[in-house]
């Protein structure tokens, strides 16, 4: 087996040429992790741009000071370390080749300390990779593979365990071969197998329904070692279960070289508000290869405290970040004191002590609400849909307050879930008037879509069946929790879908091709909701609906569900919410999912209530005309300095826009001639864009990008390639 040290020199080349100077959540397309690298020790590796664990204090030794990583179970999830993906497979995620060889023998270790909550006997649970895929379509797309180690059942049993776990081969063959003892060529191994090599399995792809089990399926593919997106928990099943630890997890890197120690707190953490945006800024420290900003409504002595949430991480460069704290509703936005902490950090993730400071200012406003309707008006949706006719939109807009804004998942908002996000509004966008009675609790819903190919589920004969499937076809997904986070600015914390006190809920809207709408509650319960119903009408453009959700009957068999009580005409309360939106398109199976909440993206929304947003839902006298006149735009004009930076050889250029506006991005050599035309007067929305710079054909050097608008906004910042 391969056996290596810590290459720190080589490492922290690495740090310096990957880190730009601007705050980020990304990392360089496809970086190459070597032979070696260390994921978490006592702290998130800074060159892994996103992760779903949690850094905690160790559960058998809280007291100890040992930082763990934590993993929460949900339903057939994966979470981890994560790289980005999308795009033709193979130029995204981590190349992560130099572990491996063609035989047993040639890769190198996975050296984990792994702790697993009992409740996770009995049930499929494993540490796996997965490689980045074009879609999900089988036969057509380049599915996720799968590589997989099965946590043994000795191993579920509260407890630390050290393992030192040889990687598999390249291949599927190879790694058939050498459960058998034999090299790919059919010769004898040299050496003997370790008993935990055997548990690996490349175990094959799943999409849209469809699964790619074995190398003997035509639609097979071997891993592709050159372009893992995610590598930790697969909890393959809905079984329930506890949380995943690991005090380390690196390969090729023995424990006994697993020490890392933090840097020193940065000095000094101020703020400052202007037009409700958040200015956090803080003093070097030397030595730091990043920084950890955090957030709560409390001043912040231990940033592992509960209602401290990490909001960004920056480079070795970085000395501050903006913070925008956006209110669901007017009667939300008062002054408001923000608490912030600022942790340095070690190459490998060991955080500081805090640095603490606070802002007090205004907080924007960007209504999302929910409204109550009037007795009247409710009488008047549910006359509509016993007589299967949708009123027009005019009638069913004069529901709602003057200057209502419904929700809309559109090019200007939306996060991609999977797919491309579609390929513009005409293909796929939705908005919705989102409403409620107080006397019955029911939910009001009317929504409009575009779509410019309608394909729905042809299963109308077994409605459960069909609605289970229906995130498959052109359909609508709602998350919606029946509790009021602590703080509207932080959101629900719960990481799984749970009832009791705080319920959670997945719905599940559409039509049927035999012209059968649904109204389903998917996910706890996989049912139609009693007393529900969807009516659906065709359009020139994409198709709409008027949905009516009973609240009372939505727990099912559930009585230790809460009910719901959704506020009287002089009250205010706030809801986790979010929608999605599937798209079809006559493929056979979904092509893209695209989602509302700015939490969410990249898939696992729909059983993660922590990835949903905040919004309100106001009683008739609380929400009036006048509110819009005090909204305040989110969003300013800036653009941010490219990452990574430097690059080799490219790069994203991100900016935000304050209002709709014709953009031209631009990239000079030190000379002032145009290299490069990112956009030319395109015409893009309000809200942050980015784009991508190839400078393959570029030679190395200074060059400067610049962006210019319509509205008079002009900006040039500078980047450096090195090949």
């Amino acid at each position: 087996m391969k056996t290596a040290t810590i290459k720190w020199s080589t490492f922290m080349l690495a740090i310096c040429f990957l880190f730009g100077s601007s705050m980020t959540t990304q990392a360089q397309t496809n970086p190459d992790l070597g032979e070696e690298f260390i994921f978490f020790i006592d702290g998130l590796n800074v060159l892994i741009p996103t992760s779903d664990g949690f850094t905690v204090n160790d559960p058998l030794d809280p007291t100890s000071g040992n930082k763990v990583y934590e993993i929460i179970y949900g339903d057939w999830t994966e979470a981890g370390f994560r790289w980005p993906t999308g795009g033709e497979s193979g130029t995204v995620g981590a190349n992560m080749l130099g572990f491996t060889g063609e035989n047993y023998g040639d890769t190198d270790t996975l050296y984990v300390k792994l702790l697993a909550d009992s409740s996770t006997r009995g049930k499929d649970e494993f540490i796996a990779f997965l490689d980045t895929e074009t879609g999900n379509v089988v036969g057509t797309d380049d599915l996720p593979f799968r590589m997989r180690w099965t946590i043994p059942e000795w191993a579920k049993n509260n407890e630390w365990h050290e393992l030192a776990i040889p990687l598999p081969p390249q291949t599927s063959s190879a790694l058939d071969s050498a459960k058998a003892g034999k090299n790919l060529d059919g010769s004898d191994l040299a050496v003997e197998v370790d008993t935990l090599f055997n548990y690996w399995a490349y175990a094959g792809a799943w999409g849209n329904g469809v699964g790619v089990w074995d190398n003997t399926d035509p639609n097979w593919q071997e891993f592709d070692w050159q372009s893992v997106k995610y590598a930790g928990r697969m909890a393959d099943h809905n079984a329930g279960g506890g949380s995943i630890f690991f005090d380390y997890f690196a390969i090729g890197v023995t424990p006994e070289n697993l020490v890392d120690s933090p840097p020193s707190a940065p000095a000094t953490v101020d703020g400052s508000n202007a037009e409700g945006v958040n200015t956090v800024t803080w003093t070097a420290v030397a030595g730091a290869a990043g920084y950890n900003v955090y957030f709560s409504e409390d001043p912040i002595t231990d940033v592992l405290a509960s209602g401290v949430q990490l909001i960004g991480s920056g480079d070795d460069a970085a000395t501050s970040l903006d913070h925008t704290i956006v209110a669901p509703h007017v009667s939300l936005a008062e002054n408001y004191t923000a608490n912030y902490a600022v942790t340095a950090k070690s190459p490998f993730g060991a955080e500081s002590a805090p640095g603490s400071g606070n802002v007090t200012g205004t907080v924007s406003v960007l209504p999302n609400y929910a409204y109550e309707l009037s007795e009247a008006n409710v009488g008047a949706a549910l006359d509509a849909i016993l007589d299967g006719t949708i009123p027009d939109a005019a009638t069913l807009a004069s529901f709602f307050p003057d200057g209502y804004a419904p929700f809309e998942v559109n090019e200007a908002r939306k996060q991609i879930e999977n797919g491309d996000g579609g390929s513009g509004d005409d293909d796929i966008s939705g908005k919705w008037w989102i409403g409620y009675g107080a006397e019955f609790d029911e939910l009001i819903i009317y929504h409009e879509i575009t779509d410019d190919v309608l394909s729905f589920n042809a299963a109308a004969g077994d409605r459960t069946a069909g609605g289970s499937t229906a995130w498959d076809d052109d359909s609508i997904e709602m998350g919606l929790g029946n509790y009021s986070p602590a703080s509207f600015v932080i959101g629900s914390t719960l990481q799984d879908m749970v009832g009791g006190d705080t319920p959670n809920y997945q719905f599940r809207i559409g039509n049927f091709s035999d012209d059968a709408p649904f109204t389903f509650v998917s996910q706890r319960f996989n049912a139609e909701i009693p007393n529900s119903q969807t009516i659906y009408e065709e359009t020139a453009t994409g198709y709409r609906m008027l949905t009516l959700i009973n609240t009372v009957e939505l727990a099912g068999g559930d009585s230790s569900d809460v009910a719901f009580d959704f506020p009287a005409s002089n009250e205010i309360k706030t809801y986790p919410f979010n929608i999605g939106l599937n798209d079809a398109d006559e493929t056979g199976s979904r092509e893209t999912q695209i989602t509302w909440s700015d939490n969410a993206g990249g898939d696992g929304w729909w059983n993660t209530p922590a990835k949903w947003q905040v919004i309100a839902f106001v009683g008739s006298n609380m929400a009036t005309s006048t509110d819009e006149e005090t909204f305040e735009n989110p969003y300013t004009f800036s653009l941010d300095q490219n990452y990574p930076n430097p690059f080799n050889p490219t790069t994203n250029i991100s900016f935000t826009l304050e209002g709709a506006t014709e953009v031209t991005l631009e990239v000079f050599n030190l000379l002032g001639q145009k290299v490069a035309t990112l956009a030319n007067r395109e015409n893009l929305n309000a809200g942050s864009h980015t784009m991508t710079f190839n400078a393959a054909n570029l030679s190395s050097g200074v060059y400067f990008y610049r962006i210019s608008t319509a509205s008079s906004f002009v900006q040039t910042r500078k980047m450096m390639l090195i090949k």
